[in-house]
């Protein structure tokens, strides 16, 4: 399997700074970078201060590529511990046919729905749509394993009937 089908994660870190109101160790995580590199003048694509992250956190890349920076001010700490593991994107492809774009038709009687760029943040302002269609016979039964949307997000669930 080659790099562009991989993404980092889960990463858990597990972060020992000095804890007290201001930062004086944080972690930058840059991830958007497509080829890996990243300009010494590049903001993060998010950055902790080491008392935001508890342990056991984990953060996953979007693509193959996921560069951390640790930045100590003039504090000591215990330092970190973190695992790694590359993952492979198909193990997180939904059962599902796109459409159009974020709109997913489900085919399959039985399967697994992610949702875009899982295990990855969740986009803002993001609406999709899944079509699990009408089965003579078959009662449609939604399982869900994890739900971790922003506090102003929701989630419809439209039932039809003969096909309305």
């Amino acid at each position: 399997m080659n790099a562009s089908n991989k993404v980092v994660g889960p990463l858990i870190c597990y972060l020992s700074p000095v804890t007290v109101a201001s930062c004086t160790a944080s972690l930058r995580i840059f991830d958007s970078s497509p080829d890996g590199l990243v300009d010494p003048e590049e903001e993060p694509s998010f950055t902790f201060c080491g008392h935001e992250i508890s342990p056991g956190a984990t953060f996953y890349s979007r693509d193959e590529h996921l560069l951390l920076q640790i930045v100590h001010k003039d504090a000591s700490s215990k330092g970190f511990m973190g695992e790694y593991q590359f993952s492979s994107k198909d193990n997180y492809l939904s059962d599902g046919i796109e459409i159009a774009d974020c709109s997913y038709r489900i085919e399959k009687t039985k399967g697994v729905l992610y949702s875009p760029s899982y295990p990855y943040y969740y986009q803002s302002f993001v609406n999709c749509t899944y079509i699990l269609p009408q089965r003579k016979g078959h009662r449609i039964v939604l399982s869900s394993g994890e739900i971790s949307l922003g506090r102003e997000a929701t989630i419809d669930i439209f039932e039809t009937t003969n096909g309305v």
